[in-house]
């Protein structure tokens, strides 16, 4: 990638913040915790699966119904690109013009349709690598 060219590694990048990592451990040693001191209590050690058993019916719920993935897909929705991204597009293509297969005497309102283009297509990019990142992360944390 050239010097001047936008850089979409910031873009790609998706990190699912590491309070809803530590959440999602959290929760299902707190409800085993629980459960072993209600065992210990009652000296009932079927409290012990039954909190096992919520754990695992609350990891089918998330799996089953997706709720996850389509909050991930309300995040990648709604994130905008930088309020320059058109600026900064345009003077690539203008110092550039070879890498868009331009000749160089194009008028200033062909360029913005052109950057305008590019744009549309690294948007589509950053969002497809966008999913893949947060799918791979999710299934990371995921049990």
């Amino acid at each position: 990638m050239n010097q001047h060219s936008i850089q979409d590694e910031p873009l790609i990048k998706f990190i699912v913040p590491k309070f809803h990592k530590r959440l999602a451990w959290i929760i299902p040693f707190l409800i085993i915790a629980i459960g072993i001191g209600i065992s210990v209590t009652a000296q009932n050690w079927g409290w012990l699966s039954r909190a096992g058993a919520l754990v695992v019916v609350i990891a089918m719920y998330f799996e089953a119904t997706g709720i996850i993935e389509k909050y991930n897909e309300f995040v990648i929705r709604h994130t905008r690109l930088p309020d320059d991204a058109l600026d900064r597009v345009l003077t690539e293509v203008k110092r550039m013009p070879y890498m868009y297969g331009l000749s160089g005497n194009e008028t200033e309102d062909q360029l913005n349709q052109i950057a305008a283009k590019a744009i549309k297509e690294r948007s589509r990019k950053v969002i497809a690598a966008a999913r893949i990142t947060a799918n791979k992360e999710i299934r990371e944390i995921e049990f």
